[in-house]
């Protein structure tokens, strides 16, 4: 039975930046719009309109993928952190 849904053949990426950022330098980049704005949400603490979204090529993707990996593992960890010491208050 064929998909309902099949695979286009081709990806999308997406970069989550600061407004009004000349640079527009990347806050995160991800697959999904929706999940880069919710981790430059997370990552930085300021509302999900203080970004933006762009659309980027594979390899600007990738390039911005491997620089953000430490700082999302370092975000995941510091919240984990801050949530532990909440339940021991």
């Amino acid at each position: 039975m064929p998909s309902l849904h099949p695979d286009p053949g081709f990806d999308y990426y997406y970069k989550a930046c600061k407004k009004g950022d000349s640079e527009a330098k990347a806050v995160t980049v991800d697959q999904s719009p929706v999940t880069a704005l919710a981790n430059a949400n997370a990552i930085t603490g300021l509302p999900r309109d203080n970004f933006e979204i762009r659309e980027i090529s594979k390899e600007e993707f990738e390039g911005a993928a491997t620089l953000s990996e430490p700082l999302m593992k370092s975000s995941a960890l510091e919240e984990s952190s801050r949530l532990t010491k909440l339940c021991f208050l």
